[in-house]
């Protein structure tokens, strides 16, 4: 894996099959193309339905501003073209989170995995974090997978409000530093 970084974020993270890069605005028709499927965005909390051109413009506009501040960082991942999104937010509190998403023909090659993974080693080597979170609604064991492949470990159960579903049932799940640093 190799990092280039910019004074505030990293301008990408490079994988074996995908570059983490950030958003830019001619993503919007994949990004809408991607969130245009319900089984993807019924596990997001932060998603509307249905999802239209102006809510991929929206959120990559609102992607843009957020890491010009410090408070989020969101990259497509790509693996040619993009397929889908990974975020960490609240790294100024030092307990950031994480959240991603995949578009469906994409599901089961490993993608998910090793993005996180990437960004997770990126957080921990860059930014002054202590522990990473997730939430996962409980109908998404793929995505719990993804997250104990990572290191995660489930902390309990929760309830996460949904744009597209209300509120559901969902786990969290936490990653130290020191569990990281252990792995």
């Amino acid at each position: 894996m190799s990092i280039a970084t910019t004074a505030t974020a990293p301008a990408s993270i490079t994988t074996g099959r995908l570059v983490l890069r950030p958003l830019r605005p001619d993503d919007a028709p994949a990004i809408c193309t991607a969130l245009s499927s319900w089984d993807v965005v019924k596990n997001l909390a932060r998603v509307p339905w249905p999802y239209e051109r102006a809510d991929a413009e929206t959120f990559i506009a609102k992607a843009g501003e957020r890491a010009a501040a410090g408070e989020e960082h969101t990259f497509a991942i790509d693996n040619g073209s993009l397929v889908g999104a990974i975020s960490v937010r609240g790294i100024e509190d030092g307990d950031a989170a994480i959240g991603y998403w995949l578009a469906e023909p994409v599901w089961g090659r490993g993608y998910a995995t090793e993005a996180l993974q990437a960004l997770v080693d990126h957080v921990f080597k860059t930014l002054p974090v202590v522990s990473l979170t997730a939430g996962v609604i409980t109908d998404n064991p793929a995505s719990m997978r993804v997250l104990e492949k990572a290191g995660f470990v489930r902390s309990g159960p929760t309830q996460c409000a949904t744009l597209a579903r209300g509120e559901q049932a969902a786990i969290d799940h936490c990653l130290t530093r020191a569990a990281w640093e252990r792995s």
